[in-house]
């Protein structure tokens, strides 16, 4: 038995006189096991979750600001940071767009959207007009 079950069983031990009250269906749902086996070591099942206000930069706290900031991105996808640090490609007029070229777009997206977020007004009109993540990061 593993070093859960066990202590499952006994805190059911300890506390059966409290769980008589409670109905038996809470007690089968409190002992399944969640299977880890199902997640995956790939960067694509990340699973969503809220992780607040990206921070603000201003013209005093830029260093600051950069590691919150990565972090920040690393938070929501990884890839995200990647886009920022390497960049992306933007395809000229008649190339033919693959899956993965619309992916490392979409992220792009992602990623300047968090960046201009995360800006001042001040900050903000610095890169204006510009939709590249790592340009952005740059002129940053």
């Amino acid at each position: 038995m593993s070093k859960i079950e066990k202590k499952i069983e006994k805190k059911s031990e300890s506390t059966s006189s409290q769980k008589k009250s409670r109905s038996s269906n809470n007690k089968k749902f409190t002992q399944i096991p969640f299977d880890y086996s199902s997640l995956s070591n790939a960067f694509s099942n990340f699973t969503s979750v809220p992780i607040g206000k990206a921070p603000i930069l201003d013209r005093f706290n830029y260093a600051d600001w950069a590691s919150d900031m990565k972090m920040h991105l690393i938070s929501l996808h990884p890839s995200l940071w990647e886009i920022v640090n390497v960049g992306a490609c933007v395809p000229k007029e008649g190339e033919v767009i693959t899956p993965e070229w619309m992916q490392d777009l979409h992220r792009n997206a992602q990623a300047a959207h968090v960046l201009n977020n995360g800006l001042s007004e001040e900050e903000r009109r610095k890169v204006k007009g510009l939709e590249i993540a790592k340009e952005i990061w740059d002129k940053l």
